[in-house]
């Protein structure tokens, strides 16, 4: 799957912009074999450095207003690389298997003319995050003691044509006086790309600034905050790996709630 068809499906509701992504992978023409292998070298030495520091993301690049050659389209976002586990497909053990076979029969139907493409599969049935967890039963993905009401559950599952999962994320969403959260558990398996690279994508002129930060349970996490959108609202994103699954958290607020939202993310920080 092309970094682009990510961004088109691991959007983040509104009034942020904000949205997951992976990179695209290396054409496979020789000209670009070498500089593919290089890219995936200075990754593995960047991954050894954060692993040294106790991290499990870190920043490959920030932009701000950068235009397409031959397009009048700009962007502004960032680009992280997570050190994550690559789980096994048997430690996936509740019924999500079921969604594998459900993506496998999206490729065998899919018609080419279709305005979608096959590989991804959205469930937002459950009733709750520990159902949710339930269905994945990988005993490695651990729910948030918050005592906050979970506005909306939902799991976004991606696939290849045979039906192999390579991604799980578990979305939850809470919203507090205003500040609207969007917690992201994310689970990769041994059928995803090498690499992992999220990011995030916006058409707006926005600038990005990252800082380093510790719980108090001693864990390392990442903070990238942004200078704000036409429309009012402000994004900051926390993330953290614990026990090889990708944890972030995105909270769009307005100014004047810049606090709060600065206090939910340290208390969610401070549940690993």
């Amino acid at each position: 799957m092309t970094g682009e068809e990510l961004l088109r499906k691991l959007e983040l509701a509104d009034p942020a912009y904000v949205q997951a992504a992976a990179d695209a992978p290396p054409e496979r023409r020789r000209p670009r074999l070498r500089r593919a292998l290089l890219g995936a070298a200075c990754v593995c030495l960047l991954a050894s450095a954060a692993a040294a520091a106790g991290g499990g993301t870190w920043l490959l690049d920030s932009f701000t207003a950068r235009g397409a050659p031959g397009s009048d389209l700009i962007q502004s976002g960032y680009d992280l690389a997570a050190d994550v586990e690559k789980f096994p497909a048997s430690a996936l053990t509740g019924d999500i298997r079921e969604a594998g076979e459900e993506i496998a029969r999206q490729f065998e139907n899919y018609d080419p003319t279709s305005s979608w493409y096959p590989g991804t599969l959205l469930r937002t049935h459950f009733p709750s995050a520990a159902e949710a967890r339930a269905y994945i039963g990988l005993d490695a993905l651990r729910g948030l003691d918050w005592d906050l009401e979970e506005t909306r559950t939902a799991l976004d599952v991606t696939g290849d044509p045979q039906g192999y999962l390579q991604r799980v994320q578990l979305e939850t969403d809470y919203e507090v006086e205003g500040v609207q959260l969007q917690a992201f558990a994310t689970v990769f398996t041994e059928d995803s790309d090498d690499t992992v690279v999220i990011g995030t994508r916006t058409t707006e002129d926005v600038a990005f600034s990252e800082s380093l930060r510790t719980s108090a349970g001693g864990r390392r996490y990442q903070v990238i905050t942004d200078t704000g959108l036409a429309s009012g609202y402000y994004g900051m994103d926390g993330y953290l790996v614990e026990d090889g699954v990708l944890y972030s958290l995105h909270l769009a607020y307005l100014k004047e709630d810049e606090a709060l939202a600065e206090s939910l993310l340290c208390q969610w920080a401070d549940l690993f």
